[in-house]
């Protein structure tokens, strides 16, 4: 009732005015008619009538309130005129709403990190009650651990917290044809159990599912659901395409649906374009028609989701969780230290989590100080707004205003200016999100890391803008309302004289922030710089990448031996080609194979384990010390880098003696220099064994298939791109070929942690500096403002202009000085909470500390050169005349 009735005076008020306004003139006239009946002239009548009537105006005010709560029409009234105001400074708006947005920004970017990788729930029912299930296990007893298809089976029926419990083994690459251009080509799905859709339950815009029942069992017909996302881009979103058949791996399987938009699995990141039943894995990848891994509790490669039961809370869930660990373990052999661990579905796998999160939490740290410094900045633009404003507040005082009155109306101001800074800092903190999502990563398998902004995102801008909004705007509103009034009435008031004033105080604090900022972003700039000259024991100009997979293709060993065979032969016949070689992996990806490696079969060292074809070292620039190539058509010869050479035989002479990787055993026939292996920035030399990828492993790739690699005679590589693609499909049409590359381009991708920090932290860098600069600026002009009596008087009495300049100008950098002492020391302990994230520059580099307080000197110089320059052209001759 309460909102109808202010809902019904807000669309009538009008004529409700207008009858108040002539009942109270009815009233005033039946008075002042009697009084004109006792003797009175009209207008000594009209008076006395007014006189005991009481003002109108509050009566008024009294029938307002009667209608509606007085403090939403004071509300009302607040915004107005706060909105007038604000319109009628339009400098000091642009200046304000600009700082908040910056702050706003930056801390809602990583918010909407944080909701993206924790709390962005399912497009399915009830998202709520999906759960993720993994093992926890090791060392650290982490969750986040693959699971056995027999854990599974325990999970589904061994508990009472689930209604159903589906497994899925994520991120699995498959070669789909069928589309409009008749190729084959890779795409990364999900094999599910047949009750994964009957657990998740998401939309469907085409078609639907899986049958439990009929899809678990091996040998069934082939099915696949595609993506949204695939659909669309492969089959032109053709709806019939439900129950053709598509070729998965040259296996044909019909499709029986298509998800809705926007899902795209169980797991933030990890986008799947299709979807398999876990009973198909054997005929999809062998044509064996088997049902691989699915036996027992031997191989652990599935993750598992399931779906509480209504009454059954998380807590519940997990206090089975362990109950049913423990059985486990009383019949299976090694299972004491391994649990099992539910959470939310939808989230960062736990794997992640662990690495993203303290970069979560320095990200978040930087990005409160550019908040602090938009506040502390806005703050002084507040007060000094406010202080150019205290005769007003001291006459309003004067004449009765109650100071609350007069806190809530500055207060009202200052929410506008934030919430303005708060819609524009969801803008550039979507921007922002983009330019973030389309990072690239050096890794072979593609991840969606494209963050939407959603309600809950838009909800904290609006949350942080109210909280911005009152955090600056409180501290000006009170000091504001408590002026001396009698000398705040006078038209001569002046600046206080105090050397430390609040906003002094406030331009000291932000520039600390800022060159705190500054030092940070200079620091990891400099990391980025000293990133890329990092010697990778490799030349990456002028080689060309493609990948291809003969394992998508189901090629045997024999078939894959005599493609990869028959491609380098064409290969290396085109004009333009130095070399070609395959590898299995290309280095700098992120990841690769670790084993331990010995001279003898029962001792060893953690080794790389990389498999290459010939001429690999040739074509990727890596200098051979001694020995000889990798040969075709021997198998039993390997190469070893130096580190690798040194810990197996530390005597030397490690040419021509055996090397064992488990089962395998080779001769040394070759020893090349040391190369970066996972990533640029590695500390460690990594040892690397060079295994043959001919004539026995040619079938043998890795997740992202293999990488054919082309050293062209100085042309540009990218002018062989497609026809290095048209060689691989002359000898098989369906073989996966991905889009070609360059070295130099992967080696750019390869910087990705050291280019995102460089970004970030120089966006927060480059914030601090501009809110700096808007402060510096705007304290100065305010001063200069304020002082411009005293200045034409001093200069009337001989001062001079270059005089007048070199004051102002001090009076910015002197603030800026101490700022800057404050920041340096701020920066040293900040620097040193991000050391592990630096590559090739000390957390006391002397190149950063010491040009970052110099280009804070710089901008604050420039940020007072304005204010500084209108203070030396003021004309003494109109000061006096003022006077």
């Amino acid at each position: 009732m309460t909102v109808l009735r202010r809902l019904r005076y807000w669309l009538d008020r009008a004529r409700r005015e207008e009858d108040l306004r002539l009942e109270i003139e009815q009233h005033i006239e039946e008075a002042a008619g009697g009084l004109r009946g006792e003797g009175l002239a009209p207008a000594a009548a009209h008076a006395e009538a007014i006189r005991r009537f009481g003002r109108p105006a509050l009566a008024q005010e009294d029938a307002r309130a009667v209608w509606i709560a007085r403090i939403w029409q004071d509300l009302w009234r607040d915004a107005r005129h706060a909105a007038r105001h604000i319109a009628r400074n339009p400098g000091f708006a642009a200046a304000a709403i600009l700082s908040a947005a910056l702050g706003i920004a930056a801390c809602t970017t990583v918010f909407g990190m944080v909701n993206f990788a924790l709390f962005q729930p399912l497009p399915a029912q009830e998202p709520a009650r999906l759960m993720s299930l993994s093992a926890t296990g090791g060392k650290d007893d982490s969750p986040g651990r693959s699971l056995s298809y027999g854990e599974v089976l325990d999970l589904r029926h061994r508990t009472r917290a689930w209604e159903s419990v589906a497994a899925y083994a994520p991120f699995q690459p498959a070669g789909i044809g069928g589309g409009g251009d008749g190729e084959a080509r890779r795409h990364w799905g999900f094999f599910v159990s047949g009750d994964y859709f009957d657990v998740v339950k998401p939309a469907f815009a085409a078609g639907g599912g899986f049958t439990a029942r009929e899809d678990d069992v091996p040998g069934a017909p082939g099915k696949i659901v595609l993506s949204h996302a695939l659909w669309q881009s492969r089959f032109n979103g053709d709806t019939s395409i439900v129950g053709r058949a598509i070729l998965v791996n040259k296996q044909p399987v019909t499709v029986t649906g298509v998800t809705g938009p926007g899902f795209r699995g169980t797991e933030a990141a990890l986008a799947a374009d299709f979807f398999l039943p876990l009973s198909m894995i054997g005929a999809v990848k062998t044509g064996s028609g088997e049902s691989l891994g699915l036996d027992g509790y031997r191989s652990q490669w599935l993750y598992a989701v399931g779906r509480l039961r209504p009454a059954i809370d998380l807590r519940q869930a997990r206090a089975e969780l362990v109950l049913l660990a423990r059985g486990i373990a009383t019949r299976e052999a090694g299972r004491e230290n391994r649990s099992f661990h539910a959470e939310p579905a939808g989230q960062l796998s736990a794997g992640i989590r662990r690495y993203a999160l303290p970069a979560f939490l320095m990200l978040l740290a930087v990005t409160l100080l550019v908040l602090l410094t938009a506040c502390a900045n806005v703050a002084n633009l507040t007060l000094a707004r406010a202080s150019a404003r205290g005769q007003e507040i001291a006459t309003r005082l004067a004449i009765g205003a109650g100071r609350g009155r007069l806190v809530r109306q500055l207060l009202t101001e200052s929410l506008l200016l934030a919430l303005a800074g708060g819609a524009l800092g969801l803008l550039l903190s979507e921007a922002a999100a983009r330019y973030m999502g389309g990072f690239p990563f050096p890794a072979p398998v593609p991840l969606d890391l494209a963050m939407h902004t959603d309600y809950r995102v838009a909800l904290f801008a609006a949350a942080l803008a109210v909280a911005t909004g009152v955090a600056f705007g409180l501290i000006p509103a009170l000091r504001a309302t408590r002026p001396d009034l009698f000398s705040a009435i006078k038209w001569n008031q002046g600046v206080s004289p105090r050397r430390f004033s609040a906003r002094n105080t406030l331009v000291v604090a932000q520039v600390a922030m800022s060159a705190i900022l500054v030092i940070c972003s200079g620091l990891f700039l400099r990391s980025l710089g000293a990133a890329r000259g990092i010697a990778i024991g490799m030349d990456p100009s002028n080689i060309l990448l493609v990948r291809f997979d003969p394992a998508l293709g189901r090629h045997t060993e024999t078939s894959a031996r005599r493609l990869i065979e028959d491609v380098l032969r064409d290969t290396g016949a085109l004009p333009g080609v130095r070399s070609a070689s395959v590898v299995n992996m290309l280095p700098l990806s992120m990841g690769g194979t670790m084993n331990r490696v010995g001279a003898a079969a029962d001792r060893g060292t953690l080794s790389a384990i990389m498999v290459v074809a010939p001429r690999y070292f040739e074509t990727m620039g890596i200098h051979r010390i001694a020995g000889s190539d990798l040969r075709a058509s021997s198998g039993g010869e390997a190469v070893v880098n130096e580190e690798l050479a040194r810990r197996l035989y530390p005597d030397g002479g490690a040419l021509g003696r055996p090397v064992h990787d488990g089962e395998r055993a080779f001769r040394i026939a070759g020893i090349v220099g040391n190369s970066k292996y996972r990533m640029v920035q590695e500390e460690e030399t990594m040892p690397i064994l060079y295994e043959p990828l001919l004539p026995a492993r040619g079938a043998e790739g890795s997740l992202g298939g293999l990488v054919l690699v082309v050293k062209t005679n100085g042309a540009p590589p990218a002018t062989l791109a497609l026809t290095l693609r048209r060689t691989l499909l002359a000898r098989d049409a369906q073989l996966v070929v991905n889009d070609a590359g360059t070295m130099e381009a992967h080696l750019t991708e390869s910087l990705f942690l050291p280019r995102l920090a460089a970004a970030l932290f120089g966006l927060c860098g480059g914030m601090g500096l501009l809110i700096a600069s808007i402060g510096i600026y705007g304290v100065i002009s305010f001063t200069v403002a304020r002082r411009s009596r005293e200045i034409g008087i001093r200069m009337a009495l001989g001062a001079l202009p270059s005089q007048v300049l070199r004051s102002v100008l001090w009076q910015g950098t002197g603030l800026s000085l101490v700022g800057i002492l404050f920041g340096l020391a701020g920066g040293l302990v900040l620097a040193r909470l991000a050391r592990a994230l630096l590559v090739g520059v000390s957390t006391t580099d002397p190149v950063t500390f010491l040009v970052a307080p110099l280009v804070l000197l710089l901008v604050a110089l420039m940020a007072s050169a304005v204010p500084a320059r209108r203070a030396a052209a003021i004309d003494p001759n109109r000061t006096l005349r003022a006077e």
